[in-house]
């Protein structure tokens, strides 16, 4: 599937959400955080969905977290999650396939570009590296991000 025809079948299940009577309520309680904490947005959902479709790409599908818009933020978690070298992978697939939230919700992402794979009880674990190969992508997407630790952190919003 080429990015065109995944954009417009995001479109499409986007669509239908908007539709529906109680997913409205989630969509009003999103724009009134976004207005209430006055949040400028730096993604939209053809950078998502181009984002998603380079990191397809990669060698490996990083792990990361969505921070949501209406979640409260875990420290302690996303410290942890940037301190360790993760042995799973990411699903880099839209809410639709049951992997991300909704773009709209996402307030950044962090990214641990890092996969650690079992080698053995006598062998260190191989650690593989794709940062640089992340970083291109966001640099040539130009999509906005800070490194936290050893993590990417994608921001989608921030205060004005």
């Amino acid at each position: 599937m080429d990015i065109h025809e995944k954009y417009d079948e995001y479109q499409k299940y986007i669509g239908f959400l908007k539709s529906d009577v109680c997913e409205q309520k989630y969509f009003k309680k999103i724009r009134e955080i976004i207005h209430q904490r006055q949040l400028v947005s730096f993604m939209n959902d053809s950078k998502w969905i181009k984002l998603l479709h380079e990191v397809e790409q990669l060698k490996f599908e990083p792990a990361f977290i969505a921070k949501r818009l209406t979640e409260k933020t875990d420290i302690e978690y996303e410290q942890n999650f940037c301190n360790k070298i993760p042995y799973y992978l990411g699903n880099w697939q839209p809410f639709y396939k049951e992997a991300m939230p909704i773009f709209l919700d996402i307030e950044y992402v962090l990214v641990q570009p890092r996969l650690t794979k079992y080698q053995g009880r006598f062998v260190n674990d191989l650690i593989i590296d794709i940062s640089e190969q992340f970083n291109a992508i966001l640099i040539k997407l130009n999509i906005p991000y800070v490194m936290e630790q050893q993590c990417f952190k994608i921001m989608a919003y921030q205060a004005a």
